[in-house]
């Protein structure tokens, strides 16, 4: 791995942990019958953060793919 592993890795694990808190946010407004407007301003969040996390796992794997420093833990298990 290399410096630039490193931040894609760190970018990529941080997109992860946002987009599944926001999901945790999103099912407890809804659970607790959060007003409507805020149900559907998280469910926003969640879809921008859900975008970003693809568009950093896919950053990775490109890295991973040209550099030679695959992870075949990431290519073989589905996108979160």
């Amino acid at each position: 791995m290399c410096e630039e592993c490193d931040k894609l890795w760190r970018a990529y694990e941080d997109s992860v942990f946002e987009h599944v808190r926001l999901c945790s946010r999103l099912k407890l407004a809804m659970a607790t019958n959060a007003q409507e407007s805020a149900c559907d301003n998280l469910a926003a969040e969640v879809g921008v953060a859900e975008r970003k996390r693809a568009a950093m796992r896919a950053a990775l794997l490109e890295h991973e793919s040209t550099s030679g420093h695959g992870s075949p833990s990431l290519v073989a298990k589905p996108a979160i």
